[in-house]
């Protein structure tokens, strides 16, 4: 008997342990052959993007507040834009 679930804890450790093993396997192989129906079928992609929201938001707006610094105020454009408007408007 302890032999039987000795021998039962071994296959569900095996099975644990190749499961998202073939999982990886087949979304690598559904990458490789460009098979865009077997990778939705393993990969719930709204979810990831709705996962991925924040993190990329948040990269994001760090590129963007680094990129207006960097342009300092005469940079940003809001004011030449506006003011090119409004000349393009008068003539």
């Amino acid at each position: 008997m302890k032999r039987l679930m000795t021998l039962l804890v071994l296959i569900g450790l095996a099975f644990y342990g190749a499961w998202p093993a073939y999982s990886g396997y087949t979304i690598k192989s559904a990458l490789a052959a460009k098979d865009s129906e077997t990778l939705s079928a393993k990969i719930d992609f709204p979810s990831v993007r709705e996962s991925m929201r924040p993190a990329v938001s948040a990269k994001v707006e760090t590129s963007l507040a680094k990129s207006l610094k960097k342009a300092g105020p005469a940079g940003s454009g809001a004011s030449q834009g506006d003011e090119q408007g409004d000349h393009a408007q008068n003539r």
